[in-house]
Formats: C-alpha cells, structure tokens, sequence
C-alpha cells in the first residue's frame, strides 16, 4: 500500500467515525477538497476508492447547516448555547459542499476558487496597479490597498481611502495580511 492510499483510507476512515460531530466533519470535508484540487496522486486515488467516502453526499444533504445545540439529532454540537453562532449565509458553503461530492461521485473534477488562508503568501504574485485586501494586524481590520512598486519581496502599497498614505512592506510581514487579487 502506497502512502497516498495509506493516508487517504485513514483519512476518510476518521472522517467517517467521526461524523457525528458537525465542526470536525465538516471542517474534515473542506480539507478532503482541498487535498483532491491540489494534489494529482490522491485525486486519482478518489476516483478509484468512492466506497470510502460516498458517504460524504448523504451527510451534506443531511446537515446543510449546524444542529441545534437542544437537537436530540445524532449529529453534535458542543458549544456552550451561549457561544452557539451560525451565519445564515454559510448555508451557500454547505450547498457548494453538496454539489462538490456529487461531481466527485460523477468522475467530474472541480477547482477551487475561494481564498485559501494556507496558501504561502510568497507565492503570490504581486505587480503595480493590483488591488487587493489587506489585513492590518495593528487595527485588526481588512483594507483596500493598490500596490504601487514591487521589489522582489518587498511590496509598496497605497491605501485607497487614503492615498497620501504609502507604505512598503516585506510579503512574509506579520503586521500586514496581503490577500491574493479579488
């Protein structure tokens, strides 16, 4: 048994024992996609071993959003009912989680388009005029910022609200977040 058939059969095994509780699997699903986008060996894998994961599409069907904290559902959740917060508007994420498992199950790939907060900053590419989002850890709060120079790593960016204000910064910097072109 190869590495890649070793990990993805534990990993779809644990997923599977697991799915009772709503954050892990759920979480476990949304790496399982980014595992089959980005790697060729366990995409392959996939398409050979749906006895493995199938389950994935009857388990998004059945929980497109989280259980109640007093649901007497099998699936759990075990948050305080006074830290319990669900966005309505993540019932498109849960609906794109169904729709990804069915063309899986079809033999039909998909690519990933949302941000990936795993991605090496390092290798994004940056180029004058872009305009991306920032994170300004000092404020903690996200900015629209038009990159003016780019030297090698180094990055001088401009802040569209206020455009007197240019600042330069290294792209692996823990005080700004740059986020890849929206």
């Amino acid at each position: 048994m190869d590495i890649v058939s070793f990990g993805m059969t534990a990993y779809c095994k644990m997923l599977a024992d697991n799915s009772k509780y709503y954050m892990a699997t759920d979480f476990g699903i949304a790496h399982f996609f980014k595992l089959v986008t980005t790697d060729t060996d366990v995409s392959h894998w996939i398409m050979g071993n749906k006895e493995l994961w199938k389950w994935m599409e009857k388990w998004s069907e059945q929980n497109k959003t989280p259980p109640s904290i007093h649901s007497n559902s099998k699936i759990k959740m075990y948050k305080r009912a006074s830290n319990f917060q669900w966005d309505k508007g993540n019932t498109k994420v849960n609906t794109e989680r169904q729709l990804r498992v069915k063309k899986l199950l079809k033999g039909e790939m998909f690519r990933m388009n949302e941000y990936d907060s795993d991605e090496d900053v390092t290798e994004l590419e940056f180029s004058p005029g872009d305009q991306i989002w920032t994170l300004d850890q000092t404020q903690r709060k996200y900015t629209r910022v038009k990159i003016e120079t780019v030297i090698d790593f180094m990055i001088e960016f401009r802040y569209q609200s206020e455009p007197k204000d240019l600042k330069w910064t290294d792209k692996e910097d823990d005080e700004y977040i740059l986020m890849p072109k929206s």
